[in-house]
């Protein structure tokens, strides 16, 4: 919101604006910031213009909209930003389908399916490729985008393949040569819920694909966008299914955070990886198999305590039983929605009783992924369910997609089953490889999840889920020194999820 010399600008009315105008939109002097005209009656803040409040999921105000799109306040931690809008699919435009298909394919503006409270676009889809198109009446400078956040759902994910059928929002140059091509997969994303996908700016790694010549995202800081496309080459099994996009916008940003988050209760964590962590002041999440504590090779219980009631880790849930290790999906080791529940809040009864309170609701997805296509819906629909039913208020997804961070700009709108994780350390990641990310979180305003397993002495060679304890110490007092300065925070898992609205 405009500030004039420590104040805001008001009209004649004791509103405040933003810009200079005619009548309710004259700005005639400022206020002081302390001094914020409140309504009479109600006690409401005054603000003229406002087209949209934009909320959380509890109903919080995080910001203000006027017509266009752009932010009139922010709010919620004074560090929110709802970005600019692109398109929201019913103003500043005309929306046509331009394939011809067959089969019930259409698209239409769908008030009964709101996102954060607006309509949203459907898409009915049928065999072959589906093409609609919303050519904007005004075009959209696309100066200083930095990140684009695109919210999507969906009734199923089972019958999408990454590289085959991915959503591609194409963005057209005013000349409509050039097209800057937005991937959307969502073969790994929860159905029935909004997702937001948040490509950050850059190439074909950050998610995007190109046309006319354009090679990477740097050029729309000089273009405008005069049309909008959504494309999707349907399978035949998924005609009649429907997918629904939400306002689309660029920038929407957040104070970036990164958290930890520690699989697998093992010793060397005990050994090497805590100590780095306590040395620097920075806290984690153990997520924990519980049958494995105190067995060969894993974490003690005291150990447990000592990284919970010295030093603030929190400690969550990943599954109970150490024996079925085929993860919730797998209707074998895990037959009823009950079998899963069971399982879920056995871990939280354990946790409960030792004390660790502050991990209580959150979790990882323990082993295999629930919400893959190669997960039927049925069955998906069971493990959500039964997460449900045990009260897990917030889980870490843990297979990402093009190392994307998660966007919490918006809490409505990140499914509280699915939030995102940005990395997997592997033997092959580097430290640079987790700089970055952290980087990417501050420069972008986003969330980076750090998944560790293992650390092994400097003169090992790492295993799949392994690291050097001296490339762990390089990327922790780079992530401290960060924090330190106030370019990120670093809560763990659970607490980041309080932060952004999920609980």
């Amino acid at each position: 919101m405009a500030k004039y010399q420590q104040g805001f600008p008001v009209n004649e009315n004791g509103e405040i604006v933003v810009s200079s105008g005619s009548g309710s939109s004259n700005i005639v002097g400022t206020l002081p910031i302390d001094m914020l005209p409140v309504d009479g009656v109600t006690g409401g803040l005054k603000i003229s213009n406002v087209a949209q409040i934009v909320t959380d999921a509890a109903g919080n105000t995080l910001g203000l909209l006027d017509a266009s799109g752009s932010s009139l306040i922010n709010l919620a931690d004074g560090n929110v930003s709802v970005g600019s809008l692109l398109c929201d699919w019913v103003n500043n435009g005309t929306l046509s389908l331009q394939s011809a298909n067959g089969g019930g394919e259409a698209v239409a503006v769908d008030a009964s399916v709101l996102c954060n409270g607006t309509p949203s676009l459907k898409c009915t889809l049928s065999s072959g490729t589906f093409t609609a198109r919303f050519a904007l009446s005004v075009p959209v400078s696309m100066i200083k985008m930095r990140t684009l956040q695109i919210p999507i759902r969906f009734d199923t994910n089972v019958d999408f393949v990454d590289g085959t059928n991915p959503i591609q929002v194409w963005l057209f140059d005013a000349t409509f040569a050039k097209t800057w091509r937005a991937q959307c997969q969502i073969s790994t994303l929860k159905s029935g819920e909004w997702n937001v996908i948040s490509l950050r700016a850059g190439a074909a790694t950050e998610g995007w694909l190109f046309g006319g010549g354009t090679t990477n995202t740097s050029e729309l800081d000089a273009e405008t966008v005069a049309r909008i496309h959504v494309v999707v080459a349907v399978p035949a099994t998924a005609a009649g299914k429907n997918i629904w996009l939400g306002p689309v916008r660029w920038n929407q940003r957040r104070q970036g955070m990164v958290s930890i988050v520690m699989d697998g209760e093992y010793d060397s964590q005990g050994k090497y990886i805590l100590p780095i962590l306590n040395g620097y002041g920075l806290r984690s999440s153990l997520a924990l198999v519980h049958q494995n504590v105190g067995q060969a090779g894993f974490l003690t219980y005291p150990q447990l305590d000592d990284a919970y009631n010295n030093y603030g880790h929190e400690i969550i849930h990943h599954t109970y039983s150490n024996t079925k290790t085929n993860g919730y999906a797998n209707a074998t080791d895990w037959p009823t929605q009950s079998d899963i529940q069971s399982d879920i809040q056995a871990g939280q009864d354990n946790l409960r009783n030792r004390g660790y309170t502050r991990g209580l609701g959150y979790a990882v997805h323990g082993y295999s992924y629930p919400f893959d296509r190669a997960v039927s819906q049925a069955r998906q629909d069971v493990v959500s369910a039964a997460y449900t039913a045990a009260g897990i208020k917030g889980i870490r997804k843990s297979i990402p997609v093009y190392n994307r961070l998660q966007s919490t700009a918006v809490p409505s709108l990140i499914p509280h089953q699915l939030i995102q994780g940005a990395a997997q350390i592997t033997n092959t990641t580097t430290a640079a490889d987790i700089t970055g990310l952290i980087d990417k979180a501050e420069a972008n305003g986003e969330w980076a999840i750090i998944t560790v397993h293992k650390a092994v002495l400097d003169s090992a060679t790492p295993a799949s889920l392994e690291m050097k304890i001296g490339d762990f110490e390089t990327w922790i007092s780079y992530l401290a020194a960060k924090v330190r300065a106030g370019g990120v925070i670093a809560p763990p898992f659970g607490e980041g999820c309080r932060k952004a609205g999920i609980s």
